[in-house]
């Protein structure tokens, strides 16, 4: 998925990524937060509503 906004992680588990970063390994999850990394292969959350 592609970041439309950036994000700055607020804990340990979540992951910051900024604008049009690619997100690989994604798992979703009804949650309305999903995993994934930025090819780390550190799978951390995300809020789903900064991505496409």
């Amino acid at each position: 998925v592609r970041a439309m906004y950036d994000y700055k992680a607020k804990r340990e588990n979540e992951l910051s990524f900024v604008k049009d970063s690619i997100i690989i390994n994604v798992k979703k999850h009804d949650d309305g937060w999903w995993q994934g990394d930025l090819g780390i292969n550190k799978r951390l959350k995300f809020p789903s509503n900064f991505v496409e």
